[in-house]
């Protein structure tokens, strides 16, 4: 597959920053990824008390956020892409350049990469006396809009993020 400058670009920089860019960089800023608190539990009581309840997680790719992009390319492939294709791939591109180029030197081709949907997660827990429980997701962005939310959801016992990224680093 052969990609073209887009033909129509954006007002692109006429120099990029001391970090560079490439790619999606260009027209949508560098890729960023963070976690989200999607609840916080606190339990005051002098004894442990059992907490059932749904969280609502994003699974999937937000493909109208990006899917403008893909109506300024010209494209010549020797393989068909079906809608909103062409934008994954080069999304899933960006997410596995290293930072100096934008990225974020990750693989997610095991992530889900259908439309973007709410779904509740069933949860059980059994916060400690006087502590406290975080349930935090993972998700991907271009510039300042998540694209990508990870499956997976992550329980911490201090309002920080855990420090790990749940998706295998590009070697």
């Amino acid at each position: 597959m052969r990609l073209a400058l887009p033909t129509s670009p954006p007002s692109l920089p006429t120099s990029t920053s001391s970090r560079g860019g490439v790619g999606l960089t260009l027209t949508k800023s560098t890729s960023v990824g963070g976690w989200e608190c999607l609840k916080a539990l606190h339990n005051d009581s002098d004894s442990s008390v059992t907490w059932s309840d749904k969280v609502i997680c994003r699974n999937g790719y937000t493909k109208q956020q990006m899917s403008s992009i893909e109506h300024n390319w010209n494209i010549s492939a020797e393989m068909s892409l079906g809608t909103g294709e062409l934008i994954k791939l080069i999304t899933q591109l960006q997410f596995s350049l290293r930072a100096e180029y934008g990225g974020r030197s990750i693989h997610t081709e095991q992530e889900d990469w259908t439309e973007a949907r709410e779904e509740d997660e069933s949860i059980q827990v059994t916060p400690e006396p006087k502590k406290n429980l975080y349930i935090w997701q993972y998700h991907l962005g271009i510039g300042q809009e998540p694209v990508l939310f990870c499956r997976d959801i992550h329980f911490t016992k201090e309002n920080n993020p855990p420090d790990r990224i749940p998706l295998a680093p590009v070697p």
